[in-house]
């Protein structure tokens, strides 16, 4: 194979890497994907936000903002009780932070 004929497949090959490394190396933090969610959410893209904001919990569950932030995304859906668990968590665990819980 040619060298012009392999550069696309090493560019196809490195996009991958690079793809998989941030999702095993957690290279984004879990404020990137609150920001995403949040853009997410500002364009009406109820169900991306939540599926972003539901990923931060489910890999750092003690994050009082992600549960904050899921919250009105959820009550825009019309999940009421799913709103108020997310601002009751929210709440518990920023009184924990705060040392009043």
């Amino acid at each position: 194979m040619t060298p012009r004929r392999l550069l696309p497949w090493l560019l196809v090959l490195f996009v991958v890497v690079a793809r998989l490394s941030t999702d095993i190396h957690g290279m984004q933090t879990a404020g990137d994907f609150l920001s995403i969610a949040k853009a997410k959410e500002d364009k009406g893209d109820l169900n991306g936000a939540i599926a972003d904001l539901s990923r931060v919990i489910a890999s750092k569950p003690d994050y009082a903002e992600a549960y904050y932030n899921r919250g009105p995304a959820r009550q825009a859906k019309g999940d009421r009780e799913g709103a108020t668990a997310d601002f009751a968590k929210s709440a518990e665990l920023t009184g924990k932070a705060l040392g009043t819980r």
